[in-house]
């Protein structure tokens, strides 16, 4: 593959800020869910603090790691295409076949959690 260009990798990093946001947000409203659980009196407070802490020990960390710490935005790009959070074409035409490749070679059949 041919190395990005600055505006390709700018495109993909603001691509990656969006799909980090918008995955977040999924998991946020999972979480908000839960709240809504403990609301109703389904669950109880302590198990409510426990999910908060599993929350932030995992997927919260398990996403800032992979967006924030990495810098392969073509990774994100691709990962947030496979997952539903950025449509392939909102992808710049000049970055689609690089981020394709990505889908092909590591995305085979990954589901959505």
């Amino acid at each position: 593959m041919k190395k990005l260009s600055k505006k390709q990798i700018k495109h993909l990093r603001q691509l990656s800020e969006i799909a980090y946001e918008k995955e977040l947000s999924f998991y946020l409203d999972n979480l908000r869910n839960r709240f809504d659980e403990w609301k109703s009196g389904n669950i109880d407070v302590w198990a409510l603090s426990d999910i908060i802490h599993e929350f932030h020990d995992g997927k919260s960390r398990d996403l800032y790691k992979f967006y924030v710490s990495g810098d392969d935005y073509a990774l994100h790009v691709a990962h947030a295409v496979k997952n539903n959070f950025v449509m392939f074409d909102e992808i710049e035409e000049s970055c689609r076949e690089h981020v394709q490749h990505l889908l092909n070679n590591f995305f085979l059949d990954t589901p959505k959690e």
